[in-house]
């Protein structure tokens, strides 16, 4: 007799006769059923049937069939995990979510494909650990799924977490793809705005089209320009990685110092705390990180991991996952810049140095230009903006808005003289600051922006950043590069 399976509902509602068979099934012989919680014997019966009371619930039951086959002679068994549920599995509720974890409203385009997305589905009777399939459709001409419906080529497999929440993260890799596919099919002209919608399978007893909450994108590559209501919204399961040490933690000091604490389980998460040297502590937020392949620089120190050792790898995370905090007197905001080149990946330990110079001034109006690419690359037109250690932001001005303000407006003669929006003063203080974390200390490497002077008495003085150098090869008078992170410096690692 070939190999032999259970055939039968693997989640069976309570108070419901459930009737099992096998495939293929015996013709002659003996056999029996019988029914374990653990290792504890429940029942033994000539027939496959069960029907489980209130107390099953949510527990995990093997169904054993043994048989002995007189005409082949041969004997066996199968087996199969039961996990009984109070009612059929539901969908409840699908939405949407950006990057910093604000609920989408589906009224208006909020995000773009320059941002990462996640689609969250509340569901009901699901057991843990089963996985949902999902499709993605673009809502093309006719509102609601339709035969004019663009369906999306990447399906998805997400398991079902404790809580009954399954959750799926729209990668910009992945954006970019249905961005390709939606302007490709678009029937007589291109949206400004895609509308995208999800189809859910489970098994055989979920099969629902989810129209009616819809992402909406602007169809741009940029981000659009609006502030984030927080930087992060906690979820359960993040909770419980915190409260297990199962989370990369940041602790970084008014003085200068971060503590890094890693655990030994491999982790994709990192939280982020800053102490005021009043000792207030503030937890900044949590972020998602992806480890990279280490790409060969001198622009930046290598990482570190939990035994001192050199990383073969960076962690990067997208830095609007934690672009802002504010509570008294800790506050700090960054804005996305110029990135067409889709440099918004920056690594998690230089996210810390990064942060620890913005608290310093309580800067609420960087104009982020990019560090690296998804991979860890570099791109652009520059070749030194690797593993998310060196980055671009556009200087300050005067009046506290975001921008790329030029440092000179006559950037060509041999005197530039200030720009009279730039302001100088507390662009010094900023690069006080970076150097202060870490930044403008290994192998020689200085921030790099250009020279700009200031007439005083009739002769024109010097008014080059700190920590800084003139560099006009590839043009800088309309943003800081900054470069050089020398991490032993200011990361002290500890295990836990």
């Amino acid at each position: 007799m070939s190999t032999v399976t259970i055939k039968g509902d693997k989640n069976p509602i309570i108070g419901k006769l459930y009737t099992y068979s096998v495939f293929p099934p015996l013709l002659k012989g003996n056999k029996k059923w019988m029914l374990y919680l653990g290792n504890k014997l429940l029942f033994t019966k000539d027939v496959g049937e069960v029907t489980f009371g209130s107390i099953a619930f949510g527990r995990t039951y093997r169904l054993v069939y043994t048989y002995e086959d007189v005409v082949s002679k041969t004997k066996g068994k199968a087996e199969i995990a039961l996990v009984p549920q109070k009612g059929e599995p539901q969908i409840i509720k699908v939405h949407w979510e950006d990057s910093a974890r604000n609920v989408l409203d589906g009224k208006t385009a909020q995000i773009s494909y320059l941002e990462p997305v996640f689609l969250i589905i509340d569901t009901a009777n699901i057991p843990k650990g089963e996985k949902l399939e999902v499709t993605f459709y673009e809502d093309e001409y006719k509102s609601g799924h339709g035969n004019t419906s663009v369906e999306m080529d990447e399906k998805f497999q997400t398991p079902i977490r404790e809580s009954g929440r399954a959750e799926i993260e729209l990668s910009t890799k992945i954006l970019e793809k249905f961005m390709e596919k939606a302007n490709a099919n678009d029937l007589l002209w291109t949206d400004s705005v895609h509308d995208y919608y999800v189809r859910i399978r489970y098994n055989d007893k979920i099969n629902v089209i989810e129209d009616k909450a819809q992402l909406k994108v602007k169809n741009k590559v940029e981000f659009l320009p609006k502030l984030r209501k927080s930087a992060h919204v906690v979820t359960l399961d993040e909770e419980d990685a915190i409260k297990n040490t199962d989370i990369i933690t940041y602790h970084i000091y008014q003085d200068g110092h971060i503590e890094k604490y890693i655990p030994q389980k491999e982790v994709f998460l990192a939280s982020y705390f800053y102490h005021e040297s009043s000792g207030v502590e503030h937890h900044l937020g949590i972020v998602n990180f992806q480890k990279k392949n280490w790409r060969n620089t001198s622009g930046s120190e290598k990482k570190k991991g939990r035994d001192g050792q050199e990383l073969s790898y960076c962690e990067l995370t997208n830095y609007i996952n934690l672009s802002s905090y504010s509570s008294g007197n800790v506050k700090f905001k960054m804005f996305p810049g110029s990135l067409g080149s889709k440099r918004y990946y920056i690594d998690t330990d230089a996210l810390a140095c990064l942060i620890g110079a913005l608290i310093e001034l309580s800067i609420e109006d960087l104009f982020f230009s990019g560090f690296s690419v998804e991979d860890g690359n570099t791109a652009g037109g520059s070749s030194s903006h690797l593993n998310g250690m060196v980055g671009d932001f556009g200087y300050f001005n005067k009046n506290k808005k975001p921008s790329n303000t030029h440092i000179t407006l006559t950037p060509d003669v041999t005197y530039p003289e200030l720009n009279p929006s730039y302001d100088y003063e507390r662009e010094k203080k900023f690069c006080d600051a970076l150097h202060k974390f870490g930044y403008a200390r290994y192998n020689g490497r200085r921030l790099l922006t250009e020279n700009v002077y200031e007439k005083v008495d009739k002769k024109y003085e010097n008014r080059i950043l700190p920590h800084a150098q003139h560099y006009a090869k590839a043009r800088h008078y309309h943003h800081l590069h900054i470069q050089g992170l020398k991490l032993s410096d200011v990361l002290i690692i500890k295990p836990i």
